[in-house]
C-alpha cells in the first residue's frame, strides 16, 4: 500500500491544531510539575523548622559562652522561620496554579507562581523559565481568557 492510495482515518490537522495542541500538551506538563514542585517544597520547608529548632536549642542552653553583641541562636530561629515561610507560601502558591492550569483561569496566578519558582530555589528555576516562556505566548493568552477546562 502506497502513501497515495491509504486513507487517513483521522482528520488532518491544520498549524494551528497542532499548535493549540502542543500548547495544551505544555500546560498540562506544567500542571504536573507544578504538583511535583510543590510536595517537593513542602519537604523542604519542613528543614527551616529543624533550624528554628536549632535556634531555641542554642538560646535557651545554659552552659553556652556569651562572646558575640548579638545572640547567634536568633539568627537560627529567624532564618529558619524566614525558611519555613518562603517553601511553604511557594508550595501553597504552586498547588493551586496547578489547579489553575487545568482549569485555563488565573493567568496572573500562573506568572506570579512561576516568577515565584524562579526566586525561590535553584532547584524550581527551570520550571519557572519553562512557565513564563510557555505563558508569554499569545496561543496560550487566548486559552487562557477562554478558560477551556482540561483534564
Amino acid at each position: 500500500m502506497t502513501l497515495e492510495t491509504r486513507k487517513p482515518s483521522i482528520k488532518a490537522m491544520t498549524g494551528e491544531q497542532s499548535l493549540v495542541d502542543r500548547d495544551l500538551e505544555q500546560i498540562k506538563l506544567l500542571r504536573i510539575f507544578h504538583y511535583i514542585w510543590s510536595v517537593a517544597a513542602l519537604f523542604i520547608g519542613l528543614a527551616g523548622i529543624g533550624y528554628a529548632v536549632l535556634g531555641i536549642f542554642i538560646v535557651t542552653h545554659p552552659n553556652r559562652p556569651n562572646e558575640f553583641a548579638i545572640d547567634p541562636g536568633w539568627g537560627f530561629v529567624v532564618f529558619g522561620c524566614l525558611w519555613f515561610l518562603v517553601f511553604e507560601t511557594g508550595a501553597i502558591l504552586a498547588v493551586v496554579a496547578a489547579r489553575m492550569y487545568q482549569t485555563h483561569r488565573g493567568y496572573w496566578w500562573c506568572f506570579v507562581a512561576a516568577v515565584t519558582c524562579c526566586v525561590a530555589s535553584p532547584i524550581s528555576l527551570p520550571l519557572g523559565v519553562f512557565a513564563m516562556i510557555v505563558l508569554n505566548r499569545s496561543s496560550v493568552k487566548q486559552l487562557f481568557m477562554a478558560g477551556v477546562r482540561t483534564r
